[in-house]
């Protein structure tokens, strides 16, 4: 087994099955959408999903508390992102997946609560972060 990381196409093609995976278990119908760039997967239902695999990266951050003394500190915080482009966008799909993949855990994220910027962030140790409500939220597929 390697330790190298994984090519940005391996990891989608991954992140995709696992997906899938995790809907039939769940007993959802999901639909491979292969020949469709932008939409992933197709529910029984009609939602579109498009998958995002990610890894994370180390956030270096440094904070100056306002107390007396204001001493700096800084701690490191994991950053995971993932990119939406405006072709992207323009497919009308309803959720995003984002599967995080060192821990396994999934984001349902309906496309409406997405912010307006190319790319998207999730902490996992955050649960205030503005995805943390999304964590594992299969119920919003029926």
């Amino acid at each position: 087994m390697t330790t190298e990381k994984p090519s940005k196409h391996t990891l989608a093609r991954a992140g995709e099955h696992r997906v899938l995976s995790e809907l039939i278990i769940r007993g959802y119908e999901p639909f491979s959408a292969e020949n469709d760039k932008g939409i992933d997967i197709i529910l029984r239902n009609g939602l579109k999903v498009d998958v995002k695999a990610i890894i994370g990266s180390v956030h270096h951050m440094k904070v100056t508390p306002r107390s007396p003394g204001n001493r700096t500190y800084s701690y490191d915080n994991m950053e995971y992102a993932f990119q939406i482009h405006k072709t992207q966008r323009d497919k009308e799909i309803d959720f995003y997946i984002a599967w995080i993949a060192e821990l396994d855990e999934f984001y349902i994220i309906p496309s409406k609560a997405l912010t307006k910027s190319d790319q998207q962030k999730v902490y996992p140790n955050n649960p205030e972060h503005r995805y943390s409500q999304y964590k594992a939220a299969w119920h919003l597929l029926k």
